[in-house]
């Protein structure tokens, strides 16, 4: 339980850290371009407008911002949705950062190497900025460090479940930002070089690939209607 009050904890301090930044600041606007050209698209979907559309590529991003910004307070007008999201970015930033602790905290089993990891990354200039302006990949980000968190768990605890909650960061993770996908081979020969009989990884490895299929199906089969 002290383990699940301190991540609460560090969600809600880097969470109102970063998005204070974005409010602060008030730079979502300007900063990147990436935001920009997907404010229309965003717009569509915090109207639940009947001609939006998703993105192949970001399958999860549209709908996601969208709907964050439905359900926060202002109007949705180009620069109230940039800085919607930017502080979307803040949340998911402190969600990986909540990862990041207890992947570190797995390979020290201490905590203070653990905070120092997160202290560490919260003040590197790519992470920072990823978190407090409207890029698109901070979520899908978040959820992939989930996934390498949930790997060094079943690296050192071979549980079937985990190899399934493992492989479902790791899907969430591409559906939110197509360029993670290139990371499944990896995890796979992280899996094959895992000590314990040939046959035993090769059906760890043959679990996580079949893992992997039932959400994108389903995505895919629901995404028809839209």
């Amino acid at each position: 339980y002290n383990h699940i009050i301190l991540a609460l904890l560090i969600f809600i301090f880097s969470g109102t850290l970063f998005s204070s930044l974005v409010i602060f600041l008030d730079n979502s606007t300007f900063v990147t371009g990436n935001g920009l050209w997907l404010v229309k698209k965003t717009a569509k979907w915090a109207d639940n407008s009947p001609d939006r559309e998703l993105d192949n590529s970001k399958t999860f991003y549209l709908p996601a911002t969208g709907l964050f910004a439905r359900w926060t307070p202002f109007d949705n007008d180009v620069k109230t949705i940039l800085k919607k999201t930017s502080i979307m970015n803040a949340l998911f930033g402190a969600l990986a950062l909540i990862f990041t602790f207890f992947l570190i905290y797995q390979l020290a089993l201490t905590i203070g190497p653990s905070l120092l990891g997160i202290i560490f990354q919260s003040g590197c200039a790519f992470f920072l900025f990823l978190s407090i302006v409207p890029e698109d990949i901070m979520p899908a980000y978040a959820f992939f460090t989930g996934a390498v968190m949930l790997a060094v768990m079943f690296a050192r605890r071979r549980s079937f479940w985990l190899l399934f909650i493992f492989a479902q960061m790791y899907v969430i993770s591409w559906l939110f930002h197509w360029s993670l996908i290139f990371a499944g081979p990896v995890f796979i020969l992280a899996i094959i070089l895992l000590p314990g009989p040939l046959r035993q990884r090769l059906k760890e490895v043959f679990r996580f690939f079949y893992f992997c299929l039932p959400l994108p199906v389903a995505v895919a089969w629901l995404s028809t209607d839209i």
